[in-house]
């Protein structure tokens, strides 16, 4: 087989995480920067295999919503507020993509690696092509605030 190129290796791993890239249970998710009681516990999946559970052996509702693109669209304020706001309606995961793609009209198409509401890219740049082997990391957080994102 021939050497792929970085642009196919780079669309081969957008379409293979395109559906699910991350998970964030809003027990976790919806306290970033924030002290809270209890961390949620942690989920596995049951003996039988046919459904989630806490680590307790509690069934786990999968009850959530999908905003694909969040990562890319949205400011660290928004996020916080539809974090908030999905909690309070009692959903238990928001199920996004870390890479999207924004769609832009004129001419219509899906950029590849697009900047988000800040500006950064998610991958660094190698040969031309985004390279998903080298997410770009930015400095963030604080001592006071450790899970700034």
């Amino acid at each position: 087989m021939p050497f792929a190129s970085p642009a196919s290796r780079f669309a081969a791993f957008a379409r293979s995480t395109f559906a699910i890239a991350a998970l964030i249970a809003l027990g976790q998710a919806a306290g970033l920067g924030a002290a809270s009681a209890a961390p949620p516990e942690r989920l596995r999946v049951s003996e039988s295999g046919r459904f989630l559970e806490t680590e307790s052996g509690e069934p786990f509702l999968w009850l959530g919503c999908t905003p694909w693109g969040m990562t890319e669209w949205l400011t660290r304020e928004d996020v916080d507020l539809y974090l908030d706001d999905r909690k309070a309606k009692g959903m238990t995961i928001v199920q996004l993509c870390l890479f999207w793609g924004k769609r832009e009209d004129k001419p219509l198409r899906f950029p590849v690696n697009p900047p988000n509401a800040y500006g950064h890219r998610a991958f660094e740049v190698s040969d031309g092509a985004p390279d998903p082997t080298r997410p770009a990391v930015v400095e963030g957080g604080s001592a006071t605030e450790p899970n700034d994102y």
